[in-house]
């Protein structure tokens, strides 16, 4: 059986490096990694048929990695350059996609890793460019992957932000009205949604990879309370009055900027915007009891 030719972008990210492993376990797979010039080498990934190429998706691809591009069956698309500023977080990751455009011989073979935070009318940077960004592959004709709030043993992301909160907060912080959604989904679920992609005839559009029912924020702080036991006084919030207070604060710069824009991430969802997603064919029964996935 010859080897599916895949290309992943921004591979030494937390992500990038699961879904090595995870394809490598499998087997039948011929990855080019790439990564940027500067990425932190140290614990990468060396696994049979994984093979790491340097690049800044930035400047024009070099010939090699060009004909990578080319050749490949798919080319998941997990690089994404932050910041501060949208204008120019959207720049740098318009031309990584530019770049790499113009090496993909049909559209289709493109899969953008997107997010639950991506809508339009999100409040934080990272949404408002990742959904910006997502608009433009999709009338490009790419597979837009929109992927829920990774829960893993290993805390990542805005998921390590709040198990650190839970952990460390003597308070139990509970929304008192018009609180907001989570969409939590099992790491291994994620990746399996992946394999999908890569080994079945999935066409262009916007697919979701988060659970149809999503859960009640107050409920999932609760469940992570349980897992991280310690005494903790109850603390009941107004949201509109917390996400005000969040919004005020980081315009101000009383915040981390960085701190910001993870809690204004979490702390909205457009669940109209994201009900009108289509299932990803073969992830129907992603949906799991909150005490399954923490």
């Amino acid at each position: 059986m010859t080897n599916r030719s895949v290309v992943v972008t921004g591979a030494h990210s937390y992500l990038g490096q699961k879904l090595l492993e995870h394809l490598s376990a499998i087997g039948g797979f011929k990855i080019a990694a790439l990564i940027t010039p500067w990425a932190n080498e140290d614990g990468l990934i060396h696994n049979v048929g994984i093979t790491y190429f340097k690049a800044d998706l930035r400047e024009a691809l070099q010939a090699n990695v060009a004909a990578l591009v080319r050749n490949a069956d798919r080319i998941m698309h997990f690089a994404w350059k932050r910041g501060k500023d949208e204008e120019k977080v959207l720049d740098d990751n318009r031309r990584m996609f530019e770049n790499v455009k113009e090496h993909i011989s049909s559209p289709d073979k493109l899969v953008f890793i997107s997010s639950v935070a991506a809508s339009p009318n999100t409040l934080s940077t990272y949404g408002k460019t990742k959904f910006k960004m997502a608009q433009q592959l999709s009338v490009y004709g790419a597979i837009i992957l929109v992927t829920g709030l990774i829960v893993d043993k290993e805390p990542k992301g805005p998921y390590k932000l709040l198990v650190g909160v839970v952990k460390k907060f003597p308070f139990s912080v509970r929304f008192t009205k018009n609180s907001v959604k989570v969409y939590p989904i099992r790491t291994d679920d994620f990746l399996n949604g992946i394999v999908t992609i890569l080994k079945e005839p999935i066409s262009s559009g916007t697919y979701r990879l988060y659970p149809s029912d999503a859960a009640d924020i107050n409920d999932f702080l609760a469940q992570l309370e349980k897992r991280y036991s310690r005494f903790r006084v109850p603390l009941p919030i107004s949201y509109g009055l917390a996400l005000g207070i969040l919004k005020s604060t980081r315009r101000l710069g009383v915040l981390p900027a960085t701190l910001g824009e993870k809690l204004l991430t979490f702390l909205f969802k457009d669940e109209a915007y994201l009900a009108m997603h289509a299932t990803l064919p073969g992830t129907e029964n992603i949906d799991r009891p909150l005490d399954e996935l923490i």
